[in-house]
């Protein structure tokens, strides 16, 4: 049992790995430049846009921004949205509750079914 929980533990690594580089590239990959999206709907002067990349490090080579990514993500920090200007990690905490009611509420609605499935079965 061991060996079987080591082993799907090695196997996690990859996909982690795989996941965080697939969502670290599409925002490289999208058309547009991040600074502007980051601006919103101002225009920025070319030494604006330069102080901001400076400022989250978006002047560095692609592979030391993903390793400082991976490094925020070790530590918790999600960052800041682009939207809302607060920490990520805040939204999620705000999202939590709701979706968790939701999800008990669908489960809870699963094994009702289920059970009035099973108990037609059994009294016609």
């Amino acid at each position: 049992m061991t060996n079987y929980i080591l082993r799907r533990l090695a196997q996690a690594i990859p996909v982690i790995f795989g996941i965080t580089l697939f969502s670290f590239l599409m925002v490289h990959l999208i058309p547009g430049d991040p600074v502007q999206a980051l601006a919103g709907e101002k225009p920025l002067s070319p030494a604006q846009a330069e102080q901001v990349r400076i400022q989250y490090g978006l002047n560095k080579p692609l592979w030391t921004q993903y390793k400082n990514y991976l490094v925020s993500l070790a530590h918790g920090d999600l960052g800041t949205g682009l939207h809302s200007k607060k920490p990520v990690s805040d939204s999620i905490q705000e999202a939590m509750w709701p979706t968790l009611q939701l999800t008990i509420a669908g489960v809870a609605r699963a094994i009702a079914r289920r059970i009035a499935g099973n108990l037609c079965r059994y009294f016609p």
